[in-house]
């Protein structure tokens, strides 16, 4: 079950992942995807304040409640990002990295920073290598190992 704390939670993770940087000398083939990119790392960011400001809450305080009813109007948004992103295809090595840093947010809801195994219920399908494939993918370009 996905829940606010989870998907807040995940939002730092992704934050960990670096964008591989675009070549200077041409317009990048993937110039949509990296601008709906930019727009999942601000809406991240926002995730990464929001899950700060809630822990940071005294538990059972209105404080609490009110930045919990917050993050709960603010997930559908971080969603709507990430399909964006999901509905471009990739033409480039950094729109790949990029779709593999919102696969990797989608599958990580709960560890910050560290890859969690999809969940046993979606086993099936290829859904336990395509979260391998992402992670390498994410994990490679967070080391910058690009060749």
């Amino acid at each position: 079950m996905t829940t606010r704390r989870n998907v807040l939670a995940s939002a730092a993770a992704v934050a960990l992942i670096p964008a591989v940087p675009q070549a200077a000398s041409a317009p990048s083939a993937d110039a949509e995807l990296l601008r709906l990119g930019a727009e999942f790392d601000r809406f991240v960011a926002k995730g990464d304040l929001l899950w700060a400001r809630f822990r940071a809450a005294p538990d059972g305080s209105a404080s609490k409640r009110s930045i919990g009813d917050e993050c709960e109007a603010f997930l559908p948004q971080m969603e709507r990002a990430a399909d964006k992103v999901m509905a471009t295809p990739p033409a480039t090595v950094a729109g790949l990295v990029l779709w593999a840093r919102v696969m990797v947010w989608r599958f990580d809801p709960t560890i910050r920073g560290i890859p969690a195994a999809p969940p046993p219920s979606l086993a099936e399908y290829g859904v336990n290598e395509a979260f391998a494939l992402a992670a390498a993918v994410a994990g490679i370009a967070s080391a910058g190992r690009t060749a």
